[in-house]
């Protein structure tokens, strides 16, 4: 199953590993992970990112809150 995070991309639910809220952002341990990631980040967000999603390949930021992703994933059920 997929899960639609912003923009038109869909990820499959298998390969998401977190959901957070970028708001955390301001946290040195959060800040560094972005960093170190920096070549695999994707944006969806045309303005602030409200989220971001880790993938096993891609760190993607979300114009959606993490709530919302959140309420999409529990929504698909699960095999």
């Amino acid at each position: 199953m997929y899960i639609h995070i912003g923009d038109d991309i869909v990820v499959p639910i298998r390969d998401i590993v977190a959901i957070f809220d970028f708001k955390i952002n301001n946290s040195p341990i959060v800040e560094d992970f972005l960093n170190g990631h920096a070549e695999t980040i994707i944006s969806t967000a045309g303005g602030s990112p409200r989220s971001f999603v880790v993938t096993e390949k891609n760190v993607y930021l979300s114009p959606l809150s993490s709530r919302t992703l959140k309420k999409r994933a529990s929504c698909i059920p699960h095999l």
